[in-house]
């Protein structure tokens, strides 16, 4: 299945989507009925609400079930925990049973919402963060990957999208994915014309934000104008999506180059969707 035709049957709409934030972040808790007519106000019709651990994980639950018209959870455990630099690091030590207690904690979690979670993620694996730490980054590495594929297994056993990030690891992640049947969005992509191709090739779907509107990123914009070619004046949100191209905000983080210092919303997907039909006209 397509991973449009898998989001349309699971969201049962079309339209304008925010396929990856953090609504179930702490910054969103006191106003996120607020949020969430913002977005409604700004045509955004479905919310993606991604966990980066646990206690997230839970939360995007309680967030699709508070408010089932317009969020939808995925649970998962971001890469952060096993990156030295990171506040969600859990340390080396004991990761073997960590890694045992996360999947067996993620598969109850699974189970017991079956009809509130439509997808796995955060996950994948970032090096970025490694440059500097040769001694930590072979540790680290193996680490991220087996956290990886404990998400991959899962998402293929229960048949569920993936959202991905691959940060410096584009190459990798594809490398990765190919040994297992699952659908996948790469997250916030940035890497390469030829990754990007790869991706799209073997089915994946990539993610744009608001990375596309910073001055600094002409990169990833010529990335997606040699994907996309010419776009119709009248181009709606499904023209994307029917080409593997989805749009995402990261709320609250990266927020548009408009607003640049104040915290993002789901609503500033529109602003993002609107940015590439408008700049990547030939």
């Amino acid at each position: 299945m397509e991973i449009y035709n898998y989001l349309k049957l699971k969201l049962g709409s079309t339209g304008l989507w925010d396929t990856h934030c953090h609504l179930n972040s702490g910054e969103f808790t006191p106003d996120i009925a607020d949020i969430i007519e913002n977005a409604k106000q700004e045509e955004v019709k479905k919310i993606l609400d991604v966990a980066t651990d646990l206690e997230s994980s839970k939360q995007a639950i309680d967030n699709s079930i508070r408010f089932p018209l317009t969020v939808k959870s995925f649970i998962g455990i971001d890469p952060d925990v096993f990156i030295p630099s990171a506040k969600m690091f859990k340390g080396f030590e004991q990761s073997e049973q960590f890694l045992v207690s996360l999947k067996n904690e993620l598969s109850t979690l699974l189970e017991q919402n079956v009809e509130n979670v439509i997808g796995i993620g955060e996950t994948g694996m970032d090096y970025y963060w490694l440059k500097d730490k040769p001694v930590l980054r072979e540790n680290s590495i193996l680490l991220q990957e087996k956290l990886f594929r404990i998400h991959l297994e899962l998402a293929e056993e229960k048949k569920l999208l993936l959202t991905i990030h691959s940060r410096g690891t584009e190459k990798r992640v594809l490398e990765i994915l190919k040994e297992y049947k699952v659908l996948g969005i790469l997250h916030s992509f940035t890497g390469g014309f030829d990754e990007a191709k790869e991706a799209l090739n073997n089915g994946l779907g990539l993610g744009i934000n608001a990375i596309i509107t910073y001055k600094t990123a002409e990169n990833v914009r010529e990335v997606y104008k040699k994907l996309l070619g010419k776009i119709p004046n009248d181009a709606e949100p499904e023209w994307f999506y029917k080409k593997n191209i989805f749009f995402e905000t990261d709320a609250p983080y990266l927020s548009p180059s408009s607003l640049r210092g104040k915290r993002n919303e789901p609503k500033s997907v529109k602003e993002i969707f609107n940015f590439v039909v408008n700049n990547f006209k030939f």
